[in-house]
């Protein structure tokens, strides 16, 4: 009879460990961990987008970068498009102008970055324990931006009236957006392909009258996703909107059918890159149910292109 325990004590430690480790498998990546609840999560994996040759055209679109950029990357030795690995957000508020947001990025932050933070902060603050430096605010310049280094990989950065929970919630791992709203994540990382992750709880937003919810392609909108995912044919980029009924999600297709055929014509009459008429003809927008579908593959030919802009 002892040995029946014993296997049946092991079978349980072994089935426990397995849950576990699949478990923390789905988990959303570290960054997202240590975000606080959000009605809106973003996630984008800038290692894997540098690595497709997507990361680019930001950086070439407009040309030469500006001075002032080519100055901070010399004065702090950061440069978005080699250092930066990761980037996450959390936000409060509509998705296009959140009242309040915070960002974990993950790259390389040495001392060159810290001493930059130093020499131009308004002020240094003692936050959980760690530094932190306070800006004046970006498109808000009376609402201040707090930027902690957490380690040499790891910055936070939010706008947040009092920083110190949101720091105390990103150092010591507390649940957050994934937690609070884990239909925003479905499930975790999804294997190592998944680079751009966008999450909304419209219904959320709607009561608080961030959005309207009376007009496309909001209407009747509970949740909106965009996923992006890369492989070795390209980026594909996904977008799944739950509405609540049918004729909603009939209504918002047509709606976005009717964008998408209005914005045609400038590109075909010459206005951008070449290369961005031909993706708009790669669009599919389907309606399944209550559901809207939106569906946008890039081959690798036209990531290519778009670097060369």
């Amino acid at each position: 009879m002892r040995w029946r325990a014993r296997l049946i004590v092991g079978a349980a430690v072994v089935a426990g460990a397995l849950l576990v480790g699949l478990a923390w498998w789905r988990l959303p990546p570290p960054a997202v961990r240590r975000l606080p609840e959000g009605q809106t999560l973003v996630y984008v994996n800038a290692a894997l987008l540098r690595q497709a040759g997507a990361l680019t055209p930001a950086a070439q679109w407009a040309g030469t970068p500006a001075p002032e950029y080519q100055a901070f990357v010399q004065e702090s030795g950061f440069d978005y498009t080699r250092d930066l690995d990761g980037l996450a957000i959390s936000a409060l508020g509509s998705p296009t102008a959140p009242a309040q947001a915070t960002a974990i990025l993950s790259g390389q932050f040495g001392p060159q970055f810290s001493a930059y933070l130093r020499r131009h902060a308004r002020r240094a603050l003692q936050l959980d324990g760690v530094e932190g430096f306070e800006f004046p605010g970006w498109a808000r310049p009376q609402q201040a931006i707090t930027v902690v280094p957490l380690d040499r990989h790891t910055l936070l950065a939010t706008n947040a009236p009092v920083a110190e929970p949101v720091v105390a919630r990103a150092t010591r791992h507390w649940p957050g957006a994934w937690f609070q709203a884990p239909r925003l994540w479905h499930g975790g990382s999804a294997g190592p392909t998944l680079v751009a992750y966008e999450g909304s709880d419209i219904r959320e937003l709607a009561a608080e009258r961030a959005l309207d919810g009376s007009q496309p392609p909001f209407l009747g909108m509970n949740q909106l996703e965009v996923r992006a995912v890369v492989s070795s044919g390209g980026l594909e980029v996904t977008a799944t909107g739950d509405t609540s009924t049918a004729a909603n999600a009939a209504a918002d297709s047509r709606w976005l059918g009717e964008q998408l055929q209005a914005i045609r014509p400038l590109f075909a009459a010459g206005a951008g890159p070449a290369s961005l008429a031909a993706l708009l003809d790669q669009v599919a927008i389907d309606q399944k149910g209550a559901q809207v579908l939106v569906h946008l593959p890039i081959p690798a030919t036209t990531l290519q292109a778009l670097t060369q802009h």
